[in-house]
């Protein structure tokens, strides 16, 4: 009894601690003014704090090749799930923070979501809990 319990345990620390980013489609833009996009089998994954942007070609393919692209190179990224490419998200880096989520753009206003050390950002607009230690 007390091995399935401990085995239950390792199971669920290493589903709910371990959160892997989630490849998604979407287009790359630099602040030189070029672009770069994915999709198809061609994902970049969502950032996360201040960390560089990985992107994979290939992805589905035993050839899948990594890229990645440093932080302060990058204006915005723009992305979306494949299922849904209607619903489009925004994200830039913001000094002090790391990448936010453009909420709504006006040419008045401008408002962001960042998350902290316990929140995750997901693409079906809304925030998810992870699990941490104190």
């Amino acid at each position: 009894m007390s091995i399935k319990l401990f085995l239950i345990c390792v199971w669920s620390v290493g589903v709910f601690s371990v959160r892997a980013a989630v490849p998604v489609e979407g287009i790359i833009y630099f602040k030189e003014g070029k672009s770069v996009g994915f999709s198809g089998d061609h994902r970049v994954c969502i950032p996360k704090k201040g960390k560089d942007v990985k992107a994979f070609r290939g992805i589905f393919t035993r050839d899948k090749q990594k890229e990645v692209y440093p932080a302060e190179e990058i204006d915005s990224i723009v992305c979306w799930h494949p299922r849904t490419p209607e619903f489009r998200r925004k994200f830039i880096l913001a000094e002090g923070i790391g990448w936010c989520w453009q909420y709504f753009a006006t040419p008045h206003i401008e408002a962001y979501v960042y998350s902290g050390p316990a929140i995750s950002l997901s693409l079906k607009s809304r925030s998810e809990p992870t699990a941490c230690s104190k």
